[in-house]
């Protein structure tokens, strides 16, 4: 009976934890977001939101461009293609000026957010629980486990998102899952309706965490700020702002040593393949090297020797970071998906995150040690004495800041962060960046490896742009910032693969304000699912929306809503690296699809329902080399 108890009164701290601690964290904030309202000066909101002032010319430029003709597409349905940038709103800027205005109206007109439709068993049991608390623990924990499992299955986009789609052809285009203690869950899927989200996520949105990778940080670390990936408010901005540089620049000053990256990978794929022209069941770890080699790069400002013919020793630095980022990302997919168990007693998939961010941490320390020391010689000089004399005659350091760098020296000079607020940092942009470009170059491949058409016209346009199957197409990359119509189609490629296989196909929200949606009430401190992936699968939104075809994106017709797809999210909180991933997935598919036919004869493939999707298959391709 002792042992039975106990069991119990631990299940009742799970859910304590999984329900009123989420909303008592938003709680805590909603004072934080109080005080930064009554400091907001009412602006005219911009049409594009953070974009760096050289992106900005690279639109004017391509406004100026005459309409030119990529593969097989008629000329007069094409128009320059426009670099994946977050979305324009859909209304004018007098509207845009007076949305407060509208909110209000709406506000004044909605309906109730209790009539808002959802699973009435959810209601029921909240209201259940009002009445019975003693008694209604049991049902109300039975209940949990139920609809945690149900909603497990809902959050399956692997089979044509059917479930998410079921859920709302049942129940209307907002859905709400009202939770039994409280915290209750809104969906939405329709672009205008994610539009209207945005509009108000306020000055310093706020998004859900990852709250096993914050929960090792506390309990691990003296850290002072939280992850890049649920930081918000003021210090989110400080800190974007110093991360956004680096990885802008980054094209530019790494665009040699990504090439070569890719150079490497290419060699190596050569290798890999068996006599049916085939790569290995494990050919996605390739992948995961490449993407992990790339950002490593741009991160730490080093190779780690991942990607070719060398082979590394065991125990290699390389080695050993890229099989702790593996075993973290594993172990995070586990915790964060599923019943977490992790909340209240150590599981197996606890104790693998905590033992592989150790390592990690370990590791990125002395990155952090040796850049701190390399960059007080290049500032100060050579000695201790040269310091003193620089010192005492009162000239000034080398400015160090004047130049492209990776983005450790970058927040390294800027000072005003701990060792453990770096390690914070760059665990973040190792261990979400290259999960993200691993999965958006997988599902690339399969796209294209199933679409020989487009597979051809591909190819037409790179021969033309890349007469040599060996051209460096770094610096092509680098023009193409200007002149992006010689390589429109490659962008339309990735641009329809972004679309329909997102790495995060859930985007969140937590509300800071009472808003009107879809004509219903939602409170302030309630959670938002946009479902993008949902919004861009749908043929309201697109004409064949679950067809591959990259042509949609050179047609000057094209009224696409902007909020149908998002790839790299939107606002202040979309994806910091956005730039550096086009770059990396543009060289490194010219490179494949200029050399090779890729081919794929296998069952279908889908992501997974984990957080960090990853395929569900092996990617089991044929590479046929072009003569």
């Amino acid at each position: 009976m002792y042992r039975i108890g106990g069991a119990y009164r631990r299940l009742q701290v799970y859910f304590t934890q999984q329900t009123i601690y989420p909303v008592l964290r938003r709680k805590q904030t909603e004072g934080k977001l109080k005080e930064d309202a009554k400091d907001e000066v009412l602006q005219p909101p911009t049409l594009i939101e953070n974009v760096p002032e050289a992106n900005l010319d690279t639109l004017k430029t391509i406004n100026a461009q005459e309409p030119t003709v990529a593969a097989n597409v008629s000329q007069e349905e094409k128009v320059p293609l426009q670099p994946i940038l977050p979305p324009k709103t859909s209304v004018g800027m007098k509207a845009m000026i007076d949305v407060d205005k509208q909110q209000e109206e709406s506000l004044r007109l909605a309906a109730s957010f209790d009539e808002m439709p959802g699973p009435s068993i959810l209601k029921y049991l909240a209201r259940g629980w009002s009445y019975l608390p003693q008694m209604s623990n049991q049902f109300a924990a039975a209940a949990m486990v139920y609809f945690m499992n149900m909603l497990g299955a809902s959050l399956v986009w692997n089979r044509g998102v059917t479930p998410f789609l079921h859920m709302f052809d049942k129940y209307g285009p907002v859905v709400r899952l009202q939770g039994i203690f409280g915290g209750d869950i809104v969906f939405v899927a329709r672009p205008e309706l994610i539009e209207t989200v945005y509009k108000e996520e306020g000055k310093y949105p706020l998004r859900s965490a990852l709250d096993s990778l914050e929960k090792y940080r506390s309990e691990h670390r003296k850290q002072s700020i939280a992850g890049p990936f649920v930081m918000f408010g003021p210090d989110w901005e400080s800190l974007r702002s110093k991360l956004e540089v680096p990885f802008t620049q980054s094209v530019g000053h790494f665009g040699s040593q990504l090439e070569a990256i890719g150079d490497d990978f290419m060699s190596n794929l050569k290798t890999l393949l068996n006599r049916q022209e085939e790569t290995p069941e494990n050919f996605h770890t390739e992948i995961f090297k490449w993407a992990f080699e790339s950002v490593a790069l741009v991160t730490l400002g080093k190779r780690m020797q991942l990607v070719g013919h060398q082979k590394l020793l065991p125990g290699s630095v390389g080695l050993n970071l890229l099989d702790a980022i593996t075993k973290a990302s594993n172990s995070l997919r586990r915790c964060e998906s599923g019943l977490q168990l992790w909340r209240f007693v150590k599981t197996p998939a606890w104790k693998d995150l905590v033992s592989a961010c150790e390592t990690i941490d370990s590791i990125i320390l002395k990155f952090v040690k040796e850049t701190e020391n390399r960059l007080q010689v290049e500032r100060y000089g050579k000695t201790e004495d040269n310091l003193i004399r620089t010192e005492t005659n009162g000239a000034k350091s080398k400015d160090l800041h004047n130049r492209p760098m990776p983005l450790l020296d970058a927040l390294v000079l800027d000072g005003g962060m701990s060792a453990d607020d770096l390690l914070t940092v760059v665990l973040d942009m190792l261990l979400l960046g290259a999960n993200a470009t691993a999965h958006a170059l997988s599902f690339l491949l399969y796209r294209m490896a199933k679409n020989p058409r487009v597979q051809r016209n591909l190819y037409d346009e790179l021969v033309n742009v890349i007469p040599e199957p060996h051209t460096p197409i770094a610096p092509l990359l680098e023009v193409e910032a200007k002149t992006p119509e010689r390589l429109m189609f490659l962008q339309a490629c990735l641009r329809e693969s972004l679309r329909m296989n997102p790495p995060i196909p859930v985007l969140t929200r937590i509300l800071p304000k009472d808003i009107a949606l879809h004509n219903y009430c939602v409170p302030r401190g309630t959670m938002v699912l946009m479902t993008t992936h949902v919004a861009s699968m749908k043929e309201e939104n697109f004409e064949d929306a679950k067809k591959y075809y990259p042509e949609r994106w050179l047609k000057a017709n094209e009224d696409a809503h902007p909020f149908a797809t998002l790839p790299y999210g939107h606002g202040p909180r979309s994806c910091v690296a956005r730039y550096l991933a086009d770059a990396q997935l543009m060289l490194i598919a010219a490179k494949i699809f200029r050399n090779f036919t890729v081919e794929y004869n296998y069952g279908a493939i889908q992501p997974t329902n984990r957080l960090i999707a990853m395929p569900n298959k092996p990617l089991k391709f044929r590479f046929i080399e072009r003569s």
